[in-house]
């Protein structure tokens, strides 16, 4: 049951400790620095990109400002109280009428190939689903050999369209 401090989200991994939840505010922000860190040191992020960025404590301040807490439009997840990964959803229209929508999500490197990402990503897709988003080819992969890697295990090809 969907809560203010848990939320159910299919497939995710029998791990103690491990709690999916809403997003809760400005309490969250220094979790969202943290991980954004480890998984940008692990990823080797360039510095220098102005796409893949570690955001400091004012830039996910000033992303999230407008993000009303218990948005299911971003995803915590903790193990033992400690936040581990959390993903966000966005959604727009472009010039054409081309509806966009697109799903961000990051994992500490500790908590990868456990099944989290893949659940993480799978309540993406759920939740993007509701808002009528249906799967389409992807249009870009960021370079990180270790997001492109995540996406081919799970089924799409190497220039980013689904297999499936």
């Amino acid at each position: 049951m969907d809560s203010a401090d848990s939320m159910t989200v299919l497939g995710a991994p029998d791990i103690d400790g491990l709690v999916f939840r809403p997003f809760r505010g400005r309490s969250d922000y220094p979790g969202m620095v943290a991980v954004r860190a480890e998984a940008g040191v692990y990823d080797q992020v360039d510095p220098l990109s102005p796409r893949a960025t570690i955001p400091t404590l004012d830039d996910i301040a000033r992303a999230y400002a407008e993000t009303p807490t218990g948005s299911p439009n971003v995803l915590v997840v903790e193990v033992g109280g400690r936040m581990i990964g959390y993903n966000e959803l966005q959604w727009w229209a472009e010039q054409d009428g081309t509806s966009v929508y697109l799903h961000l999500g990051w994992l500490a490197p500790a908590w990868r190939g456990k099944g989290i990402g893949t659940a993480m990503l799978r309540y993406a897709e759920r939740r993007l689903a509701r808002l009528r988003y249906h799967r389409t080819p992807i249009i870009a992969i960021e370079k990180v050999d270790n997001r492109r890697a995540f996406l081919l295990y799970l089924g799409d090809d190497a220039v980013g369209s689904p297999r499936r």
